[in-house]
C-alpha cells in the first residue's frame, strides 16, 4: 500500500469557504426574518408615514378660511424664537381659494369677448383692456362709473397690511432718505440673529418663504422695531440649473397657476408689509405673467419691491398699471462682497438720495456687508441724509410719480 502524506491545507481555499459559509448563514436569517415578518408583522406598528395628494378631486368644495391678514396687529415684546413649529403652522400653509365674480370679471390680455358668433380679441393700454371699436377714454370712463375713482394707491393702504405693518417714519425737514432691505434671512441662524439685532430698526429685513420657523422670525424681527417683506421666487433666465421652489411663479405657467402658487408662498406667514423678488430676472421681464400676480398683491394690501439686481424689467409699468405699491431698488450693494465694492455702491444710493430725494438699494446679511452698513449709517448725518424703512421709498415713489408710465392718447 502507497503512504499518503496530507499537505497543508491551502490559505486561499480555507478563507474562500469561510466567506462562502457566512454569506448563506446570513442570506437564510435575512430570509427567515423576512419571512416571519410578512406573516406576522403588524402594518399599523410600522414608523409614521405622511400621505400626500397631489391633485384634489374635482368635486370638492373649496375650503372656507378666515383671512389670516385681518387680525390685528399683536405685541412681540420679548417674544423667544421657537427651534421648531408645530403641526398646526404647516396646516396654515395652504393656498387660497379663488372665486371669479361672473358679473364684473376683469378682461384680461388674450381673453375674447364674443358679439355674436364673431370673437373679439382686445388689447391692454396703460392698465385698461381695450376691445377693437373702443377708445381707451370710453374705457376708463365706464371702469370709473363701475369702481369709482380710487386715484393713488396709497389712498387705500389703511387698513392693509401694508398700512398696518410698515415701520412708522416721520421726515418733518424733508431731509433726502436712503432705504435698505436685507434680505436672504431666516436660512442661516447667525447671520439672520446678526441682521435682526445689529442693524437699525429702520432697515427692511427680507425673509425667505423656505425659511424653518419662518413666523418666529418675522415675530422677533418685528419685535425689534423693524418692518418685514415676503421673498418671492421668480423664474430666472437660467432656470433649470438648479432645482427650483416648488411654487416659483414662472413665465410659461398659467395666470391661475401662478397666482394660486403666490397665495401658498403668502400664506406661509402673516404680518408683513410686503414682498420682494427673489431672482426672477426673467419673469420680470413680461408683463402678461406680471400682470396677475401684481392684481393679487394688490387686492390683498401690499407692496412689491423690485431687487437691485433687476434690469431691463416691466414691473414698474405694470405696477402702475395695477395701481400697486412699487418701489424699485437702484442697486445690490453687495453684489461682490467686498468692502471696495460695497463702499463704492453706497457712494451711488448717497448720490441717488441727495439728486431724487430718495433711494433704495438691497443687501445680503454677510458680516462684511452688516459692518459697512452700521459705519454708514453713522456717516449720514454728515450728508443730511436720514435712514428711511423700504415702506418710505414706496411712498415717494407713488406720490413722487416716478413709476408712472407716459399717457397715450386714445385717438392715435
Amino acid at each position: 500500500m502507497t503512504n499518503r502524506v496530507a499537505g497543508k491545507p491551502s490559505p486561499v481555499r480555507s478563507a474562500l469557504l469561510h466567506l462562502s459559509g457566512s454569506l448563506l448563514a446570513f442570506a437564510v436569517t435575512l430570509s427567515a426574518g423576512a419571512g416571519l415578518i410578512h406573516l406576522f408583522g403588524n402594518e399599523e406598528a410600522a414608523g409614521p408615514s405622511l400621505r400626500v395628494a397631489l391633485f384634489a378631486p374635482e368635486d370638492s368644495e373649496d375650503v372656507q378660511l378666515k383671512s389670516r391678514l385681518a387680525s390685528d396687529d399683536p405685541s412681540f415684546a420679548g417674544l423667544p424664537l421657537a427651534r421648531d413649529e408645530s403641526a398646526a403652522s404647516a396646516a396654515r400653509m395652504t393656498e387660497q381659494a379663488y372665486e371669479e365674480d361672473s358679473g364684473d370679471a376683469p378682461f384680461r390680455p388674450g381673453m375674447t369677448e364674443f358679439a355674436g358668433d364673431e370673437p373679439r380679441l382686445g388689447v391692454r393700454i396703460n392698465g385698461q383692456d381695450v376691445l377693437p371699436g373702443q377708445s381707451l377714454s370710453e374705457v376708463s370712463r365706464r371702469a370709473s362709473e363701475r369702481t369709482g375713482d380710487v386715484g393713488s394707491p396709497l389712498d387705500l393702504a389703511a387698513d392693509t397690511p401694508f398700512g398696518k405693518f410698515a415701520r412708522v417714519f416721520e421726515n418733518p425737514e424733508n431731509s433726502p432718505t436712503v432705504s435698505i432691505i436685507v434680505g436672504g434671512l431666516g436660512i442661516n441662524w447667525a447671520r439672520s440673529v446678526s441682521a435682526i439685532e445689529e442693524l437699525p430698526p429702520e432697515v427692511t429685513l427680507s425673509f425667505a418663504p423656505t425659511a424653518p420657523n419662518l413666523s418666529s422670525w418675522i415675530q422677533r424681527a418685528r419685535a425689534a422695531g423693524h418692518e418685514v417683506l415676503i421673498e418671492l421666487p421668480m423664474e430666472p433666465y437660467d432656470y433649470g440649473r438648479a432645482r427650483p421652489h416648488a411654487q416659483m411663479l414662472r413665465v410659461n405657467a398659467s395666470a391661475s397657476q401662478n397666482v394660486r402658487n403666490l397665495g401658498i408662498l403668502l400664506a406661509r406667514a402673516s404680518d408683513y408689509a410686503g414682498v420682494i423678488n427673489f431672482q426672477g430676472d426673467h419673469f420680470a421681464t413680461r408683463a402678461e405673467a406680471l400682470t396677475p400676480v401684481f392684481a393679487s398683491l394688490r387686492e390683498r394690501g401690499l407692496a412689491f419691491f423690485g431687487g437691485g439686481n433687476l434690469t431691463g424689467s416691466e414691473l414698474a409699468t405694470v405696477a402702475q398699471a395695477e395701481n400697486l405699491i412699487f418701489g424699485q431698488a437702484d442697486t445690490a450693494i453687495d453684489a461682490r462682497p467686498e468692502a471696495a465694492e460695497i463702499e463704492s455702491a453706497l457712494l451711488l444710493l448717497e448720490a441717488e438720495a441727495l439728486e431724487h430725494g430718495a433711494s433704495l438699494g438691497t443687501a445680503m446679511p454677510f458680516p462684511i456687508t452688516v459692518d459697512l452698513l452700521n459705519a454708514w449709517f453713522e456717516r449720514l448725518d454728515q450728508q443730511g441724509i436720514v435712514l428711511a424703512p423700504a415702506s418710505h421709498f414706496a411712498r415717494q415713489a407713488v406720490t413722487s410719480g416716478q413709476i408712472k408710465v407716459a399717457e397715450l392718447n386714445p385717438q392715435g
